[in-house]
C-alpha cells in the first residue's frame, strides 16, 4: 500500500526515478529498489526522504493492537475537529479566507453526514423490520454574505441544510 502512494506521488509530480533520487542524493538503482520493495521492507528514513522528494510530508502512527475500531472513529473525530479550528482561527482575520472555509465546512458536513448515512444502511433491522437509525439530509445552508450582499438579497446561496 505505501510503496504504492509512493509511486503515485512521484507520477502525479511528474518525477522520473532519477530526479527522485537527486532529491534524495540518493541512486537511481536505489530508488528503483524502494519502489520495487514490499511495505514490510521499508525503513522509515527513507519514507522520510522520499516523500520530501515528492513535495510530501510523512505522517506515521503508533496505536496499541487492542484499540477497538470505535476509539479510532474517535480519535480521528477529535483530530478532524483540531483541523476545522486550525481552518475556522485562519480564516478569523480575512474574508476571503473566510469564505472558502466557510463553503468547505459545507463540504465536511454533507460528506461525513453522507458517509455516517451509508454505514448506517448496513445495520441490522429491529424485530419489527425498522432501523434503529436513520439519517434524513434535507438541506444544508450557506451564506455567503458579500456575494448577498451584492446581488441586494442576503438570500441563500446553497440550499441544502443538515437536519438530524
Amino acid at each position: 500500500k505505501t510503496v504504492k502512494q509512493l509511486l503515485a506521488f512521484r507520477a502525479l509530480r511528474g518525477l522520473s526515478q532519477a530526479e527522485v533520487a537527486s532529491r534524495m542524493q540518493t541512486t537511481q538503482s536505489r530508488v528503483s529498489k524502494l519502489e520495487n520493495s514490499t511495505d514490510n521492507d521499508l525503513r522509515v528514513g527513507d519514507l522520510r526522504k522520499y516523500a520530501a522528494a515528492v513535495d510530501c510530508g510523512l505522517s506515521v502512527g503508533v496505536i496499541p493492537k487492542e484499540t477497538k475500531p470505535v476509539d479510532t472513529v474517535k480519535r480521528h473525530a477529535f483530530a478532524i475537529k483540531r483541523h476545522m479550528e486550525d481552518l475556522a482561527r485562519l480564516a478569523a482575520s480575512d474574508k476571503t479566507i473566510a469564505s472558502g472555509v466557510t463553503q468547505f465546512f459545507g463540504e465536511v458536513v454533507y460528506n461525513i453526514t453522507r458517509m455516517l448515512a451509508e454505514a448506517v444502511r448496513h445495520l441490522p433491522l429491529r424485530d419489527d423490520d425498522k432501523p434503529y437509525f436513520s439519517i434524513k439530509v434535507s438541506e444544508i445552508q450557506s451564506v455567503d454574505s458579500e456575494d448577498a450582499g451584492a446581488q441586494g438579497d442576503p438570500a441563500v446561496e446553497r440550499n441544502e441544510r443538515a437536519t438530524f
